[in-house]
């Protein structure tokens, strides 16, 4: 097979990046998003400003996701990654601490 007939159809590749760009990057501009977070309630009590939490945690949001989506380009891996990746946590808390 080629790349273009591995490549999915560009509407299914739209959703996918609607989608990522709407949760993962814009869903931290949401209200209430940023509560939850242990560090990000330690920030807000000590006075720091919700607007640059939020900026900062949108910008960390989509740099991971083009990150994830630049290395999916290169190695295109076999599906079902999502559910691994609490094991690849070096701390050994499954991403526990990352998590609301």
């Amino acid at each position: 097979m080629n790349e273009i007939e591995d490549d999915p159809p560009q509407p299914a590749r739209d959703a996918l990046l609607r989608a990522l760009r709407h949760g993962a990057v814009d869903g931290w501009a949401a209200p209430g998003a940023l509560e939850g977070s242990t560090a990000a309630d330690r920030l807000l009590d000590a006075g720091a400003d919700r607007d640059d939490l939020t900026l900062l945690a949108r910008a960390v949001a989509y740099e991971a996701v083009f990150t994830t989506l630049e290395e999916l380009d290169r190695t295109r891996p076999p599906a079902g990654l999502h559910e691994d990746l609490p094991t690849a946590d070096p701390s050994g808390r499954g991403g526990q601490d990352l998590r609301p």
